[in-house]
């Protein structure tokens, strides 16, 4: 979240990933696929290119939702899969 913080693009909505850890409406889809990215720079910063996660989050949208993204690495980024 604080990574995210300092980043313009993610300033305005990051509140509720700090404050209720899950993601809200506002979030696109791109920009969750992005910040879960960076989370996984942080969980695993040793990552090899081809590496996979599944990751479950929570999103607010007139209720609680529980999703799952998949991410490979790929070329140094981690991208939807």
């Amino acid at each position: 979240g604080n990574t995210l913080s300092s980043d313009p693009e993610y300033s305005g909505i990051v509140g509720t990933l700090l404050n209720y850890h899950d993601y809200d409406y506002n979030w696109s889809e791109a920009q969750i696929i992005y910040s879960l990215g960076v989370f996984l720079d942080h969980l695993d910063p040793g990552a090899a290119e081809g590496q996979k996660y599944q990751i479950s989050y929570l999103k607010y949208d007139n209720g609680l939702s529980e999703l799952t993204a998949s991410l490979i690495k790929q070329d140094g980024e981690w991208i939807a899969n």
